[in-house]
């Protein structure tokens, strides 16, 4: 009796693979593998040993606001980043000069209040180096808007819908003859 080849057995299990209804989803960050019984580690306990802990997620840096006080900062850093007419990049260029390193993206987050459909929380390095940055006090950053659609400041012209905020328009037009 020939003795089958590995590569082709590994060819038909890569087949059957290939064919599965449902392709195989990794799971989120943060998030533990679902069980699986061809997967599953054995570990073996010594008599009298607590069981194992629960994979426990760690954050880098320092204590995290809660979500609303990120999301009054984002949209506080949003509103005095337009107010002095500076990109993204150039924010997170000054705060970089200012000891925190930060990227254009983490900009974005900070201002959207959101990372891949999950809230952002910000640190406090973060929010003493945008205060610094910006030459305001933490808690002026911290300060809840008077309207968290168009934070006080609807665009040139509009009128928000929420709190009835108007802003006058920059230009006029000028009369058809």
């Amino acid at each position: 009796m020939d003795t089958p080849n590995p590569r082709a057995l590994h060819r038909r299990r890569r087949r059957h693979q290939r064919r599965s209804r449902r392709p195989r989803q990794r799971p989120q960050r943060g998030q533990l593998r679902p069980r699986d019984h061809r997967r599953r580690r054995h570990r073996h306990r010594l008599p009298g040993r607590p069981a194992p802990a629960a994979r426990r997620v760690h954050r880098r840096g320092t204590e995290a606001m809660t979500a609303t006080a990120s999301r009054a900062v984002g949209l506080n850093t949003r509103a005095l980043r337009k107010q002095v007419g500076w990109t993204m990049q150039q924010l997170a260029d000054r705060c970089t000069e200012h000891g925190l390193a930060v990227h254009r993206a983490t900009i974005s987050k900070i201002e959207r209040g959101m990372s891949d459909g999950a809230p952002v929380h910000v640190s406090a390095d973060q929010l003493a180096v945008l205060a610094a940055v910006f030459g305001v006090t933490a808690d002026s950053l911290l300060a809840a808007a008077d309207c968290p659609t168009c934070t006080g400041t609807p665009p040139a012209g509009m009128t928000c819908n929420t709190c009835g905020t108007r802003t006058p328009a920059t230009h006029t037009r000028e009369p058809q003859r």
